[in-house]
């Protein structure tokens, strides 16, 4: 009986280190397995977070180019419309600058009958004193 039990303790003690053995090996397999999951996974991540930088940085690329372009667009229409303005501007100063000289030679040609009648009347008035005079 003793043999027995003896026999049966070692048949367990191997049955235990057989499934200690297995549970190892097993235990290895599943680790190696994770490893190459979470690797491909951080594979996986990384080079999705490189393309997305990439679409980013393309995305702003993109942004620049048209807000650059909108700025340009709205520097030379600035540019156009003050051109526009001041070009309005000297037409208007050119008008008024004609309309004045135009009142100054009417006044100029109406003082000149009006001292021309003057004269005349003075001569006239003189004239007629001489004559009364005379």
């Amino acid at each position: 009986m003793a043999e027995g039990i003896r026999t049966e303790t070692l048949r367990q003690e191997q049955l235990k280190f057989q499934i200690e053995r297995q549970n190892e090996l097993e235990m290895k397999k599943t680790k190696s397995k994770y490893k190459n999951d979470l690797e491909r996974t951080v594979a996986q991540n990384v080079s999705a977070k490189d393309e997305l930088e990439k679409a980013y940085e393309v995305a702003l690329s993109t942004q620049k180019e048209e807000f650059a372009q909108r700025i340009e667009d709205v520097r030379n229409n600035n540019a156009k419309l003050l051109q526009e303005a001041h070009q309005q501007g000297e037409e208007e100063l050119n008008k008024t600058r004609t309309r004045y000289q135009e009142q100054i030679a009417r006044y100029r040609e109406q003082s000149e009958k009006t001292i021309d009648e003057t004269r005349k009347q003075t001569e006239a008035a003189v004239t007629n004193l001489k004559a009364r005079r005379g």
